[in-house]
């Protein structure tokens, strides 16, 4: 829009997910309710009928001989939405769904229906749960099989499930149980850590061992490069060696060059 004078107003396309996108979502066998949740909300917001699962929707107009042409008109179009939308909602929540849960819901007739019967079901299954992901994080160990990075990444997910029930971990409590639970190769690191004066923040900390482990790796490619290394000065000993009798030497005191 132009400030002075005249304006030109330019539409704003939107563009919306289509079945295929859903379809690109990992279907809920349920599993992970929350995750779920989240996604199929942007879904549905993103296509607009989201409201159709407000609790507090408006009923529909009633079309009756007292109101005029315009009112009519008007309650037409926004019965024909809210039934274009209901429809639109509940085959979106349908496709989100893994084939036995799909089979289970489709029988109920409207979206409402199939997250009211969701949220009984799966929110307090997760109560029940949500109770133990403080147990769970202090009681994972790290694979020694698996990089210490994925494993700390793991560690974030039951921060981010505590932080959705408002609790609160702070850094230091993070820190010290990284450090206890990094494995015996990383014993070292983790020593120097402890004796370090410098207080560490989660990030930090992640940072820093990503620092190490990219040390680590250079360490061993270039110990494999020296190991594959032949020195030229060392090359004349050796064919000397290889031409005694039997591959020998004749004398352990021979010297090699």
């Amino acid at each position: 829009m132009d400030i002075g004078g005249s304006s030109t107003v330019h539409p704003i396309r939107v563009t919306k997910p289509n079945i295929f996108d859903v379809d690109q979502l990992n279907r809920f066998d349920g599993n992970d309710f929350d995750r779920w949740q989240d996604q199929v909300k942007w879904v549905l917001t993103s296509v607009g009928c989201f409201y159709i699962l407000n609790n507090n929707l408006e009923s529909l107009p009633e079309i009756t001989p007292e109101i005029d042409e315009h009112q009519k008109k008007a309650a037409t179009v926004t019965i024909a939405k809210r039934k274009n939308d209901e429809v639109m909602c509940r085959g979106y929540i349908l496709n989100s769904f893994s084939k036995m849960l799909n089979n289970t819901y489709r029988p109920m007739k409207t979206a409402r229906e199939i997250s009211d019967a969701l949220h009984n079901k799966y929110f307090n299954i997760k109560k029940g749960t949500d109770r133990f992901i403080v147990v769970n994080y202090f009681d994972h160990k790290f694979d020694p099989n698996k990089s210490v990075m994925d494993e700390s990444s793991a560690l974030d997910a039951y921060i981010a499930k505590l932080a959705k029930l408002n609790i609160v971990v702070p850094d230091a409590i993070q820190v010290g149980a990284i450090l206890s639970k990094l494995p015996l190769s990383w014993n070292s690191y983790r020593k120097k850590i402890l004796r370090s004066n410098e207080t560490f923040t989660v990030q930090e900390l992640t940072t820093n061992m990503q620092i190490e482990v990219e040390n680590r790796s250079r360490e061993v490619n270039l110990g494999c490069e020296k190991a594959n290394y032949v020195s030229v000065d060392l090359l004349p000993g050796l064919v000397k060696n290889l031409s005694t009798s039997n591959g020998r030497r004749k004398s352990l005191k021979d010297p090699l060059v």
